[in-house]
Order: structure tokens, then sequence, then C-alpha cells
């Protein structure tokens, strides 16, 4: 079971493009965008990911594009299980 995320400063480096990113970490598995105020093009592409660490975490990280450069990376939420049954039905 992976224990680190995947997804790091190590890996994915603030300007890299999304064809860059796509290449490391694979496709999202959600993808929003718009267009700002400035006229800017701005995506958020979303990664989940499980881990373990004395239970079972699943967080998404948001990785976020401008002009198709990435400029931030966060992880947005994280759920805790004590074991994978735990996890509720997501309908």
């Amino acid at each position: 079971m992976q224990k680190v995320s995947k997804i790091s400063s190590d890996n994915v480096k603030l300007g890299m493009t999304k064809e860059e990113v796509i290449a490391i970490l694979g496709k999202p598995y959600k993808v929003s965008f718009k267009e700002n105020d400035q006229g800017v093009f701005c995506e958020e592409m979303y990664y989940k990911e499980q881990l373990w660490n004395a239970g079972y975490y699943w967080i998404t990280s948001v990785l976020q594009m401008e002009n198709n450069k990435l400029v931030l990376l966060k992880q947005n939420e994280e759920e805790y299980y004590r074991t994978v049954s735990d996890k509720p039905e997501r309908k």
C-alpha cells in the first residue's frame, strides 16, 4: 500500500505544462475550467489517492493551471478510514 503521495514538489514543479504534469501523474479523475476576469484560461485538475498510515487516507490533490502552466498545488480534502470496508459508498 502506498504510504506517501505521488504528488509532491519533488516531481511536480510550478511552471510545468499540463502535458508535462499528465506525463508524470496520468490523467486526472476530474477537470474544471473557466476564464477569469483578466481573460486568463484557468483549469483545475483533480487527483485522488489512497494512502496507508495506520489506516486508509483518501487525499484529493488539486493542481491549478493558468494558460497551460501549473501555478498552484494543494490538497483539497482528506478522509480517514480504519479499514477499506469503513469507507462509505458514494452515490
